[in-house]
């Protein structure tokens, strides 16, 4: 035997001896603690749901330091908190068209006073903001100047007026809170009538009388310029078409004296104009084009306007009988559907509400007036409101939210609010002498 073979002999043995099965002492000890001890669930090693590769890399990736995680939660919730006054802070306004919130009335408080009971006078002095719930005010344009005619744009954010100036008007525009004004025309123009803002807020549309005609103009809104439509024909009554505002219809005429039906859009307005139809044209005046016959008379299609959609037209024109009746139009002129009150009344000065769902108007007889209000298809009867007004000199429209209808009467001056679904009216506790012009808001 040689020292090798001893050496094999000694590390068998020991393998043997060390292989052989031992429970240590404390193996007791062992058992009782981990009995203890709540085993982790099986979903919560990424091992079971990650590739191996992936699992491993992160014992490869140094730890990062708390210090630094706190500072980036930190900067994070920051910037969360800046967005979110920043967002806040932005001015939500309406959709140009359909429903929206009621804001203020914008009201001419006249500098003299007005007797409007025979003949009606546009009122000029300072522009007022109404609260129609209160009827407290405030000031939009102020000072010795005098102004009129407000107009507020489709989002409620800006307002246009007319202001009187040596030789003539001027059209300017203002933060619908207040603040400078801005001319949107520079010379003089001989009136100013009819404003309707654009639906992007970019353009008001006007008419101008002269010599017995009523010539459309655009004004640009940042007050770049000013300049009349070469229509070939007098125009009043200007309405952007929803709900881009490509097209402007109007009530146009080829005669003399329309320059008297722009004056005036109460319940009954000029009598004597001739030769009328209704236009289109795109706003940047090209392809005007008569959509009705150009044999309108008097009071004919006095109240013009779109269906939010812009796919209706709602207007109003004598029968055979002579007799006013509303009627319903597609956008090239052809009737779809005619109503009114029957027997001898007129049913003029009709307006839609701002769902396009509804339709209001005053259904004449002599001196008296009832306002109905019926639904655009047709598939209800009329719902007569009690209110009995006196006196054609008066004005109608819906509050922005479609819950009231407002009348300015003009020869017995008074504003009115009315339940269009035939609940009682009130009078308001302001009167607004001319035109109401209501704010819209974001619902």
């Amino acid at each position: 035997m040689n020292p090798s073979d001893r050496l094999e002999r000694d590390l068998v043995t020991w393998f043997a001896d060390s292989a052989a099965p031992r429970v240590p002492d404390y193996r007791d000890d062992i058992v009782r603690t981990a009995a203890r001890v709540r085993q982790r669930p099986r979903w919560t090693f990424p091992e079971r749901w990650l590739p191996m590769r992936v699992t491993a890399l992160r014992r490869e990736v140094a730890p990062v330091p708390w210090r630094t995680i706190g500072l980036l939660a930190a900067l994070l919730l920051l910037l969360l908190i800046a967005a979110a006054v920043f967002v806040g802070g932005q001015h939500r306004v309406p959709a140009p068209f359909g429903p929206a919130a009621n804001g203020t009335i914008a009201s001419v408080q006249p500098a003299t006073a007005i007797d409007s009971t025979n003949s009606y006078h546009e009122p000029f002095g300072d522009i007022l903001a109404v609260d129609p719930t209160t009827g407290a005010t405030t000031t939009i344009v102020g000072g010795p100047e005098l102004d009129g005619e407000p107009a507020y744009s489709r989002d409620g954010t800006r307002l246009s007026f007319v202001r009187q100036v040596e030789g003539g008007v001027r059209l300017f525009a203002v933060d619908a809170r207040g603040g400078t004004p801005m001319p949107l025309t520079q010379a003089p123009l001989p009136g100013i009538r009819e404003q309707a803002w654009s639906p992007d807020g970019r353009s008001v549309a006007f008419t101008v009388p002269l010599d017995g005609r009523s010539d459309l103009w655009i004004a640009a809104a940042d007050g770049s310029g000013a300049r009349a439509l070469p229509l070939g024909v007098s125009a009043v009554s200007p309405q952007w078409r929803p709900p881009d505002g490509g097209e402007l219809l109007f009530v146009g005429s080829a005669d003399a004296g329309l320059d008297d039906l722009g004056a005036y859009h109460g319940i009954f307005g000029a009598e004597g104009p001739t030769g009328l139809g209704l236009y289109r044209v795109r706003q940047d005046g090209s392809r005007p084009r008569l959509i009705t016959s150009a044999t309108g008379t008097n009071f004919d299609f006095l109240s013009t306007s779109w269906t939010p959609d812009g796919q209706q037209i709602v207007t109003h024109r004598a029968d055979d009988a002579g007799r006013q009746r509303v009627l319903v139009l597609d956008p090239d002129g052809h009737e779809l559907a005619r109503m009114g009150p029957g027997g001898s009344a007129d049913a003029l000065s009709p307006v839609v509400s701002p769902d396009g769902r509804r339709i209001a108007y005053a259904s004449a007889l002599g001196d008296s007036w009832r306002v109905h209000v019926r639904r655009l298809d047709g598939s209800e009867p009329d719902v007569v409101l009690d209110h009995e007004f006196t006196g054609l000199a008066a004005t109608l429209h819906w509050s922005p939210d479609g819950k009231l209808l407002v009348v300015n009467h003009h020869f017995f001056p008074a504003t009115w609010l009315l339940d269009p679904n035939g609940g009682p009216d009130r009078q308001a506790l302001f009167t607004d002498p001319g035109f109401s012009e209501w704010q819209r808001l974001a619902p």
